[in-house]
């Protein structure tokens, strides 16, 4: 019967086993939920990357958008013209992005388009986003919700109510104001929606991933998924407003269209769009579930197995220990002979059930002594032997009495251990065997170093990265092969050497004054070099050296992990060379107030530090002399200059023409083009050029050389520099040309003008002798004896023939100020007396019809004036014989007033206001009332007589006289003419 320590020990056993398969369960579950959990995050994480890739190609796809919408101005002239429609096509083909390209008045109705059909509807842009307050003269790109159709003309705007259907045609609207002169417009584009489908089409799984983008009212503009037409608003608005506010972030836990989603969002860094990547949930953990089956399938096995197994192990066990009870003197005894040994010791009986183990077979096995004794050695066996392996070695064993060798065996964990074994035989008196004691050394830790130190070797010789290890001298004592590929040198040429036979004398001196300072602190630095491979190539890498230390802390070596990254700096280089392309095409474009030879010079001067090259030239071709004329240049000196003539021959300018596009040449030698005489004569080796259009035909060319070849081909970015650069050199030279013909209409006009005005002034002249002939006759006829009919003709013909001397003498003055003959007298009068002639004359007609005829003074002016008296009379007579002409009853008053000059100085200003109780006038005759031939209603020729030529003549001869005139009027409420001139006072010998 057993005792009380084996059923103790009995049930702890089957503890231990409930409790191992409660882990292995738990920790099955465990795993199970970690994948699980790793699946998902591992999808997020790929709905995160494709959210940034598609807002960078969205972004990037309307900063082209924008800019092409920025260009149309320059490339098609306002308001545009029959050809505006093809200019429009053939701009919209070389962009696949667009579906339409028009341009619009400011009403939306569309002027030019690249689709005919377009041309006449009207497109309502009030809604684009953002919002364009109505006065607003800002220039930025406006997006439109997507429209169902192909185009405008087709199309309508999707809604709430009727979103566009996802089997139809659909498009997305763009607006981007414009200017020219005082007039709006709208350029107007419609994008593609397939452009961005099929972009994303290439980058993700249907069945498991769709795309979104949306506005910022929730709006869907753009979806892979068929039940998300374009138009339809299916975001809450907690939702909506999440997403404003973080503009950049996931969801992990989403439901939308009935599933249990994922969503990665990005903002436009530019727009206000967002772009949302959904992952269906349990399409991403398809293959987490079957391969959960399989785990739990195989774990479920392998816990039943186990259960079996250690149910027999109890068993066994507890035979084991109540024959532990019947040797437990024996066991003792063993302990005391091998307790304190460094290696581990078992012992079995000759069937090789373990009778002993000392602590350091426990501590190595893993395994308890009440686990192993009387257990066979074999539960050891990691596997890893064949069965012809063992047999050799009973085979040696027994005959030998002694075996060694190295054997793998595993622990109670499982873990495999190498082990240097030595199994010796016991025999007794008669020779037989007793026993078996085995004696082992744990090899594990050794060869778990050597094979670490293997993988460490193979790692560092396969590395993607040069790896370099030096002494602190410093000299090369390693490199590993990929350092061999990057530099080109083999290893018996760097071994021992300095690493500064890698340098290429560009990496800044600070740098490397910074990384020895911060290697000797003891400290890792980090940074970048500019190297030099063994033919003479330049590379530029990123490294990290760091000091390499023995235990006592002691730096011996350094190690340098160096990678490649000259493709990353040429894209980098790439990217600011597209930048510096587009403020360069900025700077250029707003250039101004220069002539426009020196407009042109200063673009190819901006146009040639962009590209680096020395010569730049647009130039004026003529095909029937086959010859070039250089309009406009920048050279070195003493090269060439503006208006020398070439012959066109064989030139790279004429390359250029028949290339019809950009011509690029890095390198005229490698291009084919040494023995060009452009290249040999003239000795230059890059070129890069296209042709200048001006209203539709070959101007001439734009052209960029330099003596020394480039060391890379033209960017794209500087190809499509140069085919902006030459459609704005066109239209400006459009410009130029029509300007040139409004100057020479508007010269051609002035001469007639003055023309006209000469000889209405000789004929004025000519007229005026015979009719003072007539006046002069009629006084004398009035002056014999005449009955009363003759008299009251002959007073007629007198009358008469003073009305026309005075129209002639309006007309004379007239077309004396236009013919620019008018003289100004400058003498001493007497103000005073010109007032009292002017009154006295005009007082009797004031009379004649019952008016008052008054004058005023306020600040008293000098008596005696420096001026032209005549001209005075002759404004104060026209504008006081209009008062009285106008006025039926009431009064006409002459207002003077005199404003003296500032500090003292000699002279002032003359102020003079005539005020009536007259007719009146309405506004808008007010605005023309100073215009030449002007009154206010036919009728008033016919009621009060004149030519409207004398208000006219007031004005112009106050200007002359360097004073200013105005006019104020109520209908029936009378007028105030107000006039102002400046006088200077004589000097004492004339007031004497």
């Amino acid at each position: 019967m057993p005792g009380p320590n084996t059923r103790r020990f009995t049930r702890l056993l089957v503890g231990l086993q409930l409790l191992l398969a409660a882990a292995i369960v738990g920790g099955v579950l465990t795993h199970v939920y970690q994948q699980r959990r790793a699946t998902l995050d591992r999808h997020l994480e790929e709905a995160v990357t494709q959210a940034r890739v598609f807002e960078d190609q969205l972004t990037q796809t309307l900063n082209l958008a924008n800019l092409t919408l920025q260009a149309l101005p320059e490339s098609i002239p306002l308001p545009p013209g029959p050809s505006a429609n093809g200019q429009l096509e053939a701009l919209q083909r070389r962009l696949s992005f667009f579906r339409s390209l028009s341009i619009a008045d400011h009403e939306g109705r569309i002027l030019a388009s690249s689709v005919p059909a377009n041309v006449g509807i009207t497109v309502d842009t009030a809604a684009f986003q953002p919002p364009l307050a109505a006065d607003s003269l800002s220039e930025f790109l406006r997006l439109g919700g997507p429209w169902s159709g192909r185009h405008f003309a087709d199309g309508r705007p999707a809604t709430m109510a009727e979103p566009a259907t996802t089997n139809a045609r659909s498009f997305l609207p763009i607006v981007r104001p414009a200017h020219h002169g005082s007039e709006r417009y709208q350029m107007l584009a419609s994008i593609n929606p397939d452009f961005f489908l099929n972009h994303f089409a290439r980058h993700i799984n249907h069945q498991l991933t769709s795309v979104e983008i949306i506005d910022y009212a929730g709006r869907t503009l753009i979806s892979t998924r068929n039940d998300s037409p374009g138009g339809e608003q299916h975001l809450s608005t907690d939702k909506l407003d999440r997403l404003i506010l973080e503009e950049i972030g996931s969801i992990a836990d989403d439901h939308e269209y009935g599933l249990e989603l994922m969503t990665a969002f990005r903002s436009s860094r530019a727009y206000p769009l967002f772009v949302l990547i959904h992952v269906d949930r349990q399409i991403a953990l398809a293959d987490w579930t079957r391969q959960t089956r399989s785990t739990l399938a195989v774990a479920g096995l392998a816990l039943a197995a186990l259960l079996i197994l250690t149910s027999l192990l109890v068993r066994r066990v507890r035979g084991g220990l109540l024959a532990e009870e019947r040797l437990q003197h024996e066991r003792r005894l063993a302990a005391r002979v091998f307790e304190q040994s460094t290696s581990g010791m078992l012992v079995t009986d000759p069937a090789g059930s373990i009778l002993a183990v000392n602590p350091k077979f426990l501590q190595i096995s893993e395994y308890s002594r009440d686990e192993l004794l009387g257990r066979n050695p074999r539960l050891f066996s990691s596997g890893k032997h064949d069965p012809a392996f063992y047999q050799k070695l009973w085979a040696q064993l027994l005959g030998d009495g002694i075996w060694r060798g190295e054997i793998t065996n595993k622990t109670r964990s499982g873990r495999l251990i190498e082990e240097w074994l030595t199994i010796s035989v016991v025999r007794d008196e008669a020779g037989r065997i007793v026993n078996f004691v085995g004696v082992f050394d744990d090899l594990t830790a050794e060869r778990r170093r050597d094979s670490l130190i293997r993988r460490l070797s193979q790692a560092v010789e396969q590395s993607p990265t040069s790896i370099i290890i030096t002494n602190l001298v410093p000299e090369i004592e390693y490199v590993n092969p990929q350092f061999f590929a990057t530099t080109g040198y083999a290893p018996d040429e760097v071994i021992g050497q300095n690493p500064r036979l890698l340098q290429s004398g560009q990496t800044p001196a600070e740098t490397y004054q910074a990384m020895w300072a911060t290697l000797s602190a003891g400290h890792i630095w980090q940074g970048e070099f500019t190297n030099q491979r063994k033919d003479g190539g330049i590379y530029h890498e990123r490294a990290i050296i760091a000091p390499i230390r023995e235990e006592d802390g002691a730096i011996t070596h350094y190690v340098a992990v160096k990678l490649d990254i000259t493709e990353q700096r040429l894209q980098a280089i790439r990217l600011e060379r597209q930048m510096a392309a587009l403020r360069a095409l900025n700077h250029i474009v707003v250039l101004g107030g220069l002539s426009p030879a020196e407009t042109l010079r200063a673009a190819l001067r901006l146009a040639a530090d962009h590209l680096h090259l020395e010569l730049a030239i647009i130039s004026r071709v003529d095909r029937a002399s086959d010859s070039y004329r250089i309009e406009v240049q920048v050279a070195p000196p003493g090269t060439v200059a503006d208006g020398q003539t070439f012959p066109l021959g064989e030139t790279f300018c004429r390359l250029a023409l028949d290339h019809g596009d950009v011509l690029a040449i890095a390198d005229a030698e490698q291009a084919g083009h040494g023995q060009h005489p452009c290249c040999c004569e003239r000795h230059l080796a890059a070129y890069v050029g296209t042709v200048i259009r001006v209203d539709g035909a070959v101007y001439g060319t734009l052209s960029f050389s330099s003596g020394q070849r480039r060391d890379h081909d033209f960017d794209p970015s500087d190809i499509e520099f140069i085919r902006l650069l030459a459609r704005w050199a066109g239209s400006f030279i459009e410009r130029q040309n029509d300007l040139q013909q409004l100057e020479a209409a508007r010269l051609a006009a002035e001469s007639a003008n003055r023309a006209k005005s000469s000889f209405l002034a000789n004929m004025s002249h000519e007229i005026r002798t015979p009719m003072n002939g007539v006046i002069g006759m009629t006084d004398l006829l009035l002056a014999t004896a005449l009955d009363d009919e003759q008299r009251d003709c002959a007073e007629t013909v007198r009358h008469s023939a003073a009305s026309l001397l005075g129209l002639i003498e309006d007309i004379l003055d007239f077309s004396k100020i236009e013919a620019g003959k008018l003289r100004l007298e400058n003498l001493p009068f007497s103000l005073s007396a010109v007032i009292h002639d002017v009154v006295t004359l005009l007082g009797h007609a004031a009379e004649q019809k019952g008016l008052v005829l008054d004058t005023l003074t306020g600040q008293p002016p000098p008596d005696l004036l420096q001026g032209d008296a005549g001209r005075l009379r002759q404004i104060l007579i026209n504008l006081l014989g209009n008062a009285i002409k106008f006025t039926e009853r009431g009064t006409v008053t002459l207002h003077i007033d005199w404003q003296a000059g500032a500090d003292g100085m000699a002279g002032g200003r003359l102020h003079c206001a005539v005020s009536d109780t007259g007719i009146g006038m309405p506004p808008d005759v007010v605005a023309k009332l100073f215009t030449a031939f002007y009154q206010g209603d036919a009728s008033i020729t016919r009621q009060f007589g004149g030519t409207g030529l004398g208000l006219s003549i007031c004005k112009r001869l106050v200007e002359l006289m360097g004073g200013d005139i105005s006019v104020s009027s109520q209908p029936g409420q009378g007028s105030i003419f107000r006039f102002s001139l400046p006088y200077t006072t004589p000097g004492p010998e004339h007031e004497a």
